[in-house]
């Protein structure tokens, strides 16, 4: 009954966002920290007015209920001796367009804070939760409001606050930002569940500057119609989730066959070839001798007729796994192939040559 439906009412209400500079979009390269960030030709696409052909109904669900996270941890908020005010106040930030922040947060002691909420999936939240990303592009979207007076504030430093969308878990990242020198700091992240604050600062310099320079190269190449390459590969998520992944990626079989064929490279790059071929010969041996050892433990357990035992230090189980999969030799081939899809991936091979000795 609903199940059916829910989603279609939401691709129905789907409103297409024309491309604009404004702060959510700022997302600069941050080479020293491996940040990429948005796809400059997802940019370009936006710019030229391209059709979006990759968001699913649930994807514009899913959007929307980001918002509803948003009110709901904003009555928390409100609920505690913070004070929060302004919400979805519109800011002019000159050459980034205008924006509408989340609030101003005021602690006890009467401090002003821009506060920003941002609620992501599992998924987008464990890349920050786990050390592994800063949340730079809101970061950076902090620092554009920053760098305004905020009406009749004077603030310089933002709470950003992350919720799991799944567990209701919070991240709390406090930056500063230095509109004088263009830098900003990101002091330190905590987490709700633990409690747990690490220090960070972490600076990162010129950051409006390099948002700035990324929003031009994507008016350039507009002005010239021009698509720039690609930011990242076919089979990474950035470009499973691009609105424009269909026309960006329909004709990349024929421009894989016109790529050079044979080309030489600096010697420089010898060593790290090598490296990599050595790293591949210890994993393989390091595995085959894992399976070597397990095969062994696996041995005494059945000797022992014993499916748990344990030493001073360890425990070991075996455990009987039962799982389901398709057998496509039980399936009509005429049928089988309604349901099968291609879908392209890049494979990088690595050998030596044949008349290096």
């Amino acid at each position: 009954m609903l199940a059916e439906i829910l989603h279609r009412i939401a691709g129905m209400e789907r409103k297409e966002q024309k491309y604009r500079i404004r702060p959510s979009m700022a997302s600069p390269e941050i080479l020293e920290l491996d940040h990429k960030g948005r796809c400059k030709r997802q940019m370009v696409y936006g710019a030229l007015d391209f059709p979006s052909t990759n968001m699913s109904d649930r994807f514009i669900m899913t959007m929307d209920d980001s918002s509803w996270h948003e009110e709901l941890t904003a009555d928390w908020v409100r609920k505690t001796t913070f004070s929060l005010r302004d919400s979805q106040m519109e800011i002019d930030c000159g050459y980034f367009g205008k924006g509408k922040i989340d609030g101003i947060l005021t602690d006890m002691l009467g401090k002003d804070y821009l506060y920003e909420h941002k609620a992501l999936n599992h998924f987008s939240f464990n890349k920050f939760d786990s050390d592994k990303e800063l949340p730079i592009d809101y970061i950076v979207q902090c620092c554009v409001y920053l760098n305004q007076e905020l009406a009749t504030y004077d603030i310089n430093q933002a709470l950003l606050l992350v919720k799991n969308k799944n567990t209701a878990q919070y991240l709390e990242f406090l930056i500063e930002y230095d509109k004088e020198k263009d830098i900003v700091i990101i002091l330190y992240r905590q987490d709700s569940i633990d409690q747990k604050k690490i220090d960070l600062n972490i600076e990162i310099a010129d950051i409006l500057k390099r948002t700035r320079e990324k929003f031009e190269f994507v008016e350039t190449c507009k002005n010239e119609k021009r698509l720039p390459k690609r930011d990242y590969d076919i089979s990474d998520w950035q470009c499973s989730y691009c609105n424009f992944k269909g026309a960006c990626w329909q004709d990349y079989e024929q421009e894989f066959k016109e790529l050079k064929g044979d080309i030489e490279l600096s010697n420089d790059i010898e060593e790290r070839l090598a490296y990599y071929l050595e790293l591949g010969l210890h994993l393989k041996n390091q595995k085959k001798e894992q399976d070597e050892i397990k095969d062994q433990i696996k041995a005494i357990m059945q000797e022992k007729d014993a499916k748990m035992a344990t030493t001073e230090r360890y425990a070991i189980v075996r455990s009987l796994i039962k799982s389901k999969r398709i057998d496509q030799d039980l399936i009509p081939p005429e049928l089988l192939a309604g349901f099968q899809t291609e879908s392209l991936s890049e494979r990088l091979s690595i050998r030596l040559r044949k008349e290096v000795k």
